[in-house]
């Protein structure tokens, strides 16, 4: 049964990694969400506002099941 999401985690990622993925005082506020035609916009506004990071780190979609968690670069 698959109704929750399960996590596949990258062989790679540290415990340590892991933890601040999923720490609650980590992730909140980390993360926004932007209608996909306004997603540019969004990250151009937080540069030019010196955010101290802006990048685009996934998308929603109606998929369940399994979320992979791996590093980008």
């Amino acid at each position: 049964n698959l109704d929750a999401a399960t996590v596949d985690w990258a062989d790679n990622l540290t415990q340590a990694e892991r933890i601040i993925c999923t720490d609650a005082q980590t992730s909140g506020g980390l993360l926004l969400a932007f209608p996909a035609d306004r997603v540019d916009e969004a990250v151009t506004g937080l540069i030019n506002s010196s955010a101290p990071a802006a990048a685009i780190i996934g998308h929603i979609t109606d998929a369940r099941g399994i979320v992979r968690v791996q590093r980008s670069m």
